[in-house]
């Protein structure tokens, strides 16, 4: 019983330290509401592209003070969601 109480401890430590450390920190992401006229315009081409494609909502993610990507809502023949870089590049379109 003694010997598990020790590893508990030195785990509960390890853990400790590596907080401390910064090793379990993220990076921070800045999310803020953007207005369809706003959007950059190979954001805005790539979002047009898909036929049935009506903008109803977009949020930028900023991440270390650069511009990482944006979320964009859709509504066609259902509501969409388009992860888009600020260079016009589709990530990802459910």
């Amino acid at each position: 019983m003694m010997r598990y109480r020790g590893v508990r401890q030195l785990l509960v430590g390890a853990i400790i330290a590596l907080a401390a450390a910064g090793a379990f920190a993220q990076a921070k992401e800045r999310l803020d509401d953007v207005k369809e006229k706003d959007l950059p315009k190979p954001v805005a081409e790539a979002m047009h592209s898909h036929r049935r494609a009506v903008f109803v909502s977009a949020v930028k993610v900023t991440r270390d003070n650069s511009v990482v990507e944006y979320r964009l809502t859709l509504k066609g023949s259902r509501k969409t969601a388009m992860v888009v870089k600020p260079d016009g590049t589709v990530l990802s379109f459910k």
